[in-house]
């Protein structure tokens, strides 16, 4: 069950558009299901309206054409091109978007410009599924050289948790199969999906159901099956994959009182859709002073002789950290989202007081830690003085904090203070409720 609390125009720039407007849904529609139906029109008064793009928290989800045939629109403006065709259709899948969802929708212009037209806003039932999972995950939420490899090799040390063993602990099963529930769950795109006449031309991907939209869901029935009974199915095989892979690695690793299995994931849709799949799930979000991580970053690149984490797709490194900050920013929102259901975890406690960042993990987890626990858990992790040296761009971890006073010139400072400010200010990095470093 979903329901539309907002349907609000919000076009932007009037003079690039003749007009648009969103027919469906309207702000009150209440409907069982998984899926949202959007229907409209644009016409562009300038160029020509080639497609709407819906977007979402990590950006577009659906791009769809303006091609429908409108006959309304061509008597209303007879002289504009496109007047006949101005109208658009497309279904978006609401899972993982939490019970709170917001999308926008904007027009894209043949001369590339885009025109947002409108928001749409409203609230939804999670999924439920039939099928009982004997693990529940420990989703651990970050980026890139904030030290979740260590913290992996640590949390694989506890016998009631499942982690697969391989440096650097980037097996991501779970994700993997919650990924596969999102594609094949959405409704129907055949521009950019899989089509009905050419499904069976590829062996190389399913895409989204290519009759998950008219005329098969014409009748309300068929619409109810697709959006609801049929995400219900696909989550039960999800669910059911992720529980007999872990439980296997469970019994590879004589882990036979395992409670959890942990994978490393990103700060995008599928921690809400793994929460969403296991309301018992636990999060930790691991979190390091932006700053530093840039530094990391930076030398892990050169040392590695590669650019990578983005670097590669920008010019230079004042460019990078402001194409970083949105990923700092993205991360700063799924904590907030889930504020009261996560651990925070800084790298700077794990670093420097890395007994008391374990007990309060696992008192978290509601897991023992009984004298010896912990300390094992760090001597067999091997510290971050073994097998993770080449991992490390600092010869000392305790030299990895504040590293950004010392690496970085005074123009990449004054860069990266002001690009990060809202992401360092919001995890107490400075400001009021500083955390204080040494």
């Amino acid at each position: 069950m979903f329901e539309i609390l907002e349907v609000a125009r919000s076009l932007a720039d009037p003079s690039s558009l003749a007009g648009a407007a969103i027919d469906a849904p309207a702000q009150g529609t209440r409907v069982d299901g998984h899926a949202l139906d959007i229907k409209g029109w644009a016409l562009g008064s300038r160029s020509r309206a080639e497609a709407i793009e819906i977007t979402g928290p990590d950006g577009v989800i659906r791009s769809v054409p303006v091609r429908i045939p409108r006959a309304d629109i061509a008597t209303r403006f007879p002289q504009l091109e496109g007047a006949g065709a101005a109208g658009f259709h497309t279904g978006v899948g609401l899972l993982g978007l939490g019970t709170r969802f917001e999308l926008h929708v904007r027009v894209v212009l043949g001369d590339g410009t885009r025109v947002p037209i409108a928001r749409i806003v409203g609230t939804r039932r999670l999924l439920t599924v039939d099928t009982k999972p004997r693990l529940r995950p420990l989703i651990v939420t970050s980026l890139g050289r904030t030290g979740t490899t260590w913290l992996m090799r640590m949390i694989l040390e506890h016998p009631q948790i499942v982690v697969h063993p391989s440096h650097p602990h980037e097996v991501h099963a779970a994700s993997y199969w919650s990924h596969l529930l999102k594609v094949l769950a959405e409704p129907a795109d055949h521009v950019h999906s899989a089509h009905p006449d050419g499904f069976r031309t590829t062996l190389k991907h399913a895409g989204h159901h290519p009759f998950f939209g008219p005329p098969v869901t014409g009748a309300l029935a068929m619409w109810e099956w697709f959006s609801e009974e049929y995400p219900r199915r696909l989550a039960d095989f999800t669910l059911g994959s992720i529980d007999s892979f872990y439980t296997r690695l469970a019994h590879i690793e004589g882990k036979t009182d395992a409670e959890y299995f942990a994978e490393k994931f990103h700060p995008d849709q599928i921690p809400w859709l793994m929460w969403e799949l296991y309301p018992d799930a636990r999060e930790l979000v691991l979190v390091r002073d932006f700053r530093d991580v840039v530094c990391s970053i930076l030398a892990f690149n050169r040392k590695r002789g590669f650019a990578d984490f983005g670097r590669e797709s920008v010019t230079s490194d004042e460019e990078f950290v402001r194409l970083f900050s949105s990923r700092c920013r993205r991360l700063l929102e799924a904590y907030q989202s889930r504020a009261d259901r996560v651990h925070l975890l800084r790298y700077e406690d794990m670093i420097l007081q890395p007994d008391d960042s374990l007990r309060q993990l696992l008192g978290y987890l509601g897991l023992p830690a009984f004298e010896g626990v912990v300390e094992g858990m760090l001597e067999r992790s091997g510290s971050v003085d073994g097998p993770l040296a080449g991992h490390r761009t600092t010869d000392n971890p305790r030299h990895s904090i504040g590293r950004w006073r010392r690496d970085l010139d005074e123009p990449m400072q004054r860069v990266c203070n002001e690009s990060l400010s809202d992401s360092l200010r919001d995890f107490g990095y400075w400001g009021h409720g500083k955390v204080a470093y040494a």
